[in-house]
């Protein structure tokens, strides 16, 4: 298992935010811009993954206790 896939959403984010900060500073070499990417873009997929993962948790509780699908809210829409 590697380390995005056991980090917090939370800790993902604040990771992702550092490397963003990083890479738009610039003065990074080639290779360390390239590594600071790869990691950025595989904690972008921990943080898709950990959404669609509560996402589909939200819709189970709701399909639950007897909501309707059209009653439902697209969650992807939603500000929380």
């Amino acid at each position: 298992m590697s380390l995005e896939t056991e980090l917090t959403f939370e800790q993902a984010y604040t990771r992702l935010e550092e490397l963003i900060t990083r890479l738009d500073e610039g003065g990074l070499s080639l290779d360390e811009a390239l590594t600071c990417y790869e990691e950025a873009s595989a904690l972008v997929g921990r943080c898709d993954a950990v959404l669609d993962a509560a996402e589909l948790r939200l819709r189970t509780v709701a399909d639950t206790e007897g909501d309707d699908e059209e009653a439902e809210p697209d969650l992807r829409d939603s500000p929380f």
